[in-house]
């Protein structure tokens, strides 16, 4: 559940979805609230069973509509490439340029 935290502030500071399925997390966000009210109705169920499931679920949730907010409302006459071009200056502006560097130092 807690995975959703950092991608759900990278979203937000980004203003774009980037890189993220839109189309995957229609399928997989209601998923997650059917398999929560399945782990729910079982009988003997414990909250410690579902309640990360939902969690979970309501943070996909967020994710997915910040995606969809964001891609509605947000300029797209520019080209993917700008698009891209600017989520990679944001990163360097902030120092999240991870991927370059060595994981063993």
């Amino acid at each position: 559940m807690f995975q959703y935290f950092p991608q759900i502030y990278t979203t937000y500071r980004l203003k774009h979805p980037g890189s993220l399925s839109i189309n995957m997390m229609l399928l997989q966000t209601p998923g997650g609230f059917v398999w929560s009210l399945s782990l729910f109705l079982q009988p003997g169920s414990k909250w410690s069973s579902w309640l990360p499931y939902i969690s979970a679920a309501f943070l996909q949730l967020i994710l997915l509509s910040m995606c969809l907010f964001y891609t509605w409302n947000t300029d797209t006459s520019g080209s993917e490439a700008e698009a891209i071009s600017d989520i990679e200056r944001a990163n360097l502006e902030t120092g999240e340029n991870q991927e370059r560097q060595p994981l063993l130092a």
